[in-house]
């Protein structure tokens, strides 16, 4: 996975920096990696990969170019944000448990109920415009209407950051602002999915092996999507059977039936229709 930095981010680093709250930054950091690691962990549950990464001042932005089926597009969209809350939770008690750690873990806290509640915000391009494409009939007029909101939100912090210099000027607003114009505006793709099932999932330039794995019945389609990836290439054989598959039929089984399904009752149900 490539990971990149946007030139926004370096700006947030600068002010925070400039203000002597380095430790808020490295609290922040890490509110961040977690945001986006419960991200990737459910989106490859759902049988996605992340392939790159571009990591803004407040997570990654969306790209209106995925294509998730919708279920997944709401659970991967609610990873990161509920993410943050279970660690803000954790927190909480830690600190019920250690009081002294109080000082040292609030802006740990602080950034992820931040980061919890800002990305639910239903605006282009944040986890709430994700989760609202996945519950949308008509992705178009959808997307369209999530950008304008996050134009709208830009604006009111903007506003919010030409108050604040009447009474102690906050350049975290000003760079919300643009942090959501930007990614409304702009046709980006910072944070890019790749089915596990694609062609282009496969990574051939540094070879890919083949694997025969053995499921039982009872396993369900979700848990047979974790022996995929970039550097394998999976053919799964059902114990006590004589039934074999590939990728490719696993992707049509997935594609059907909710990934809870046994595997076993998916076969038994296609064997019926035979």
């Amino acid at each position: 996975m490539k990971i990149k930095i946007h030139p926004l981010f370096w700006v947030l680093v600068a002010i925070t920096i400039f203000f002597g709250d380095g430790i808020s930054l490295l609290w922040t950091f890490l509110a961040v990696f977690c945001h986006e690691s419960g991200h990737i962990l459910v989106a490859r549950t759902r049988g996605y990969l992340m392939k790159s990464m571009v990591l803004m001042p407040y997570g990654a932005v969306m790209s209106g170019r995925e294509s998730f089926d919708d279920t997944s597009s709401v659970l991967i969209g609610l990873a990161g944000p509920v993410t943050n809350l279970i660690l803000a939770l954790v927190t909480l008690g830690v600190w019920w448990i250690f009081p002294s750690c109080y000082l040292v873990t609030r802006p740990f806290f602080h950034a992820n109920l931040s980061l919890a509640f800002f990305n639910l915000l239903p605006a282009s391009p944040l986890d709430g415009a994700r989760v609202m494409m996945g519950l949308s009939k008509n992705k178009l007029r959808a997307l369209r209407g999530l950008k304008i909101v996050g134009i709208v939100i830009s604006v009111l912090f903007l506003g919010l950051f030409i108050l604040s210099c009447f009474y102690g000027v906050n350049f975290s607003l000003v760079t919300v602002s643009i942090f959501l114009f930007y990614g409304a505006v702009m046709d980006n793709s910072a944070e890019h999915y790749v089915s596990v099932f694609s062609p282009v999932s496969k990574d051939y330039d540094l070879g890919v092996e083949r694997r025969h794995v053995v499921v039982s019945k009872d396993m369900p389609l979700q848990r047979l999507l974790r022996f995929t990836g970039r550097n394998n290439l999976v053919t799964f054989e059902v114990l006590d059977t004589d039934i074999c598959f590939d990728e490719g039929e696993l992707k049509d089984m997935a594609l059907v039936n909710k990934l809870s399904t046994p595997v076993g009752e998916i076969l038994f149900q296609n064997n019926k229709r035979k």
